[in-house]
């Protein structure tokens, strides 16, 4: 859990430098990185289980999007944010920075590696779905 936090305290101190309100910006993010992990990781069972089965969209799914990285917001506004809670751990991690240094690394690897990983898994989603037909070889 305290990986998680620094994560958070990451991404807080980028948009600290960057927007106004910094708490909102790392909740989104978070959020999102989060809801792509999980995304990425269904999609992998999906492909493991049945790969030649293309699976249907359920006809609510922006609702369940929305819902879902709600949930997701709300969770991690009450794990950090609330009654200012991030105050007391960011400052923890400020005075400790020698400590949590080799901790910098991991953070901005697990942003990047959940993005990139997410956009791997769409181009084979995408691919799938035409027949792994190649558009530059036509």
């Amino acid at each position: 859990m305290k990986w998680y936090y620094y994560l958070n305290f990451v991404i807080y101190r980028y948009y600290n430098k960057k927007e106004k309100t910094p708490i909102f910006a790392t909740l989104a993010v978070t959020s999102l990185l989060l809801n792509l992990n999980i995304f990425s990781i269904y999609m992998v069972y999906l492909f493991v289980t049945d790969f030649w089965t293309i699976p249907k969209l359920n006809s609510n799914y922006k609702a369940i999007i929305i819902i879902f990285l709600s949930f997701l917001v709300i969770t991690n506004y009450f794990l950090i944010f609330y009654k200012k809670k991030y105050i007391k751990i960011f400052d923890n991690f400020k005075k400790n920075s020698e400590i949590f240094k080799h901790w910098d690394i991991s953070a901005k690897l697990y942003i990047i590696m959940s993005i990139v990983i997410c956009i791997i898994v769409l181009i084979i989603a995408d691919l799938r779905n035409h027949n792994f037909e190649l558009y530059f070889l036509k």
